[in-house]
């Protein structure tokens, strides 16, 4: 625990953990990805008492360093003994985790799932992270007074956004670089590993990207040509299963390259859903903020009913309603209640009186929009 969480050992030892060496004031460690509604419930305990011991609104301790209460120490014991199955568990497991555009341009929203990610690393995962960088180059755009254009959910890239985008794409990949080097207080190290060696001074976790994501251009749909938009080809297994043996974080980015050596501007979920699939990852996540919730999506999936309803065996799951709700488009919506006008016409045609001409042909014109209108049903609810 000493080695994973120097600013705990630097307290018990009596030095301090501020300083341009020390941990982020505030920041508390984290088990990212975790599956045990126990260690839930006891990291809430712990953070509530961690507020409670507080001196401010940033989480630190009455010190000021932002280390855990020595009355805390047996919660984040309990909290760490629950965890280390699935600790276990996860180690040398392959990790995609992807961070889209909005998440990216919040920098302190940003660095603290780098922290989360760092800690990942630290427990021996295996780490390809993927930084959307669109929204923060749309707020570039905006800036210079360039245009921002989308057609069916794919951006149009022309050369001036491009531009943009690589300069996005750097900036973030900086950021990103430099809150992973960032370690625990040097003095702590020295302890530590006895002052041997300048393995103090490498960076905390170690960064690499390239050219690994292929790409090829989306091209002119419906008339519309999207430029410098690419969609996903396929993403490097080799190298980037090497890089990921040797210790290091894949860090990938809506840029994909072409076999002609053009740059292509592609979405951060098709690169990230790309990486999963071709390096047969472990597992996937897609970090989002609280605007998800409103799709009602089920929180939970087996990977067994997932193929099922790809294959329809799970004909009237309630999940599979769940997700027939959220796809729910408004024009289906519009259909749906155009054909339940159609047919309660239908039944009060049928229930008037007699069975003259008139009522005939009112009969068999409600009949006609009837049809027409569940035949525009089924090609929305099959589109």
């Amino acid at each position: 625990v000493k080695a994973k969480y120097p600013a705990a050992a630097a307290e018990s030892a009596g030095q301090p953990t501020g300083g341009d060496g020390g941990g982020d004031s505030g920041s508390q460690p984290c088990l990212a990805g975790t599956e045990s509604a126990a260690v839930t419930d006891a990291a809430a305990a712990s953070a509530s008492a961690r507020g409670s011991n507080s001196g401010g609104s940033n989480g630190s301790g009455a010190n000021g360093s932002g280390v855990l209460a020595k009355a805390d120490y047996a919660k984040f014991v309990q909290l760490f003994r629950q965890a280390s199955p699935y600790i276990e568990g996860h180690s040398g497991c392959t990790f995609v985790v992807v961070i889209p555009g909005e998440v990216a341009i919040q920098t302190e929203l940003l660095k603290s799932v780098l922290q989360d990610i760092a800690l990942m690393h630290g427990l021996g995962m295996r780490l390809v992270v993927v930084v959307g960088v669109q929204e923060v180059a749309d707020e570039v755009l905006a800036a210079r007074g360039l245009p921002i254009r989308a057609v069916g959910g794919y951006r149009v890239t022309d050369a001036a956004s491009m531009k943009v985008l690589v300069e996005a794409v750097g900036s973030v990949r900086t950021l990103v670089e430099q809150s992973l080097s960032k370690g625990p207080a040097i003095p702590v190290i020295r302890r530590h590993t006895k002052g041997e060696g300048e393995l103090h001074f490498a960076p905390h976790v170690r960064v690499v990207s390239g050219n690994y994501l292929t790409a090829k251009r989306r091209g002119v749909v419906r008339g519309v040509d999207f430029g410098l938009t690419g969609e996903v080809r396929f993403v490097l297994k080799g190298p980037i299963q090497q890089q990921l043996s040797l210790g290091n974080i894949v860090l990938l980015t809506e840029l994909g390259y072409t076999a002609s050596g053009d740059v292509l501007s592609c979405c951060a979920h098709d690169v990230g859903l790309a990486a999963a699939t071709g390096l047969g990852a472990d597992k996937l996540f897609c970090v989002h903020l609280g605007d998800v919730a409103a799709l009602k999506l089920p929180p939970w999936l087996s990977l067994s009913d997932a193929r099922g309803m790809l294959e329809g065996r799970v004909e009237g799951h309630r999940m599979q309603e769940q997700l027939r709700e959220s796809m729910q488009t408004e024009s289906e919506v519009m259909v749906a209640a155009a054909m339940q006008a159609a047919t309660a016409a239908m039944a009060a045609s049928a229930g008037g009186t007699g069975g003259g001409g008139g009522d005939d042909a009112t009969f068999a014109r409600l009949q006609h929009q009837y049809n027409a209108t569940a035949a525009a049903a089924a090609a929305a609810a099959a589109a």
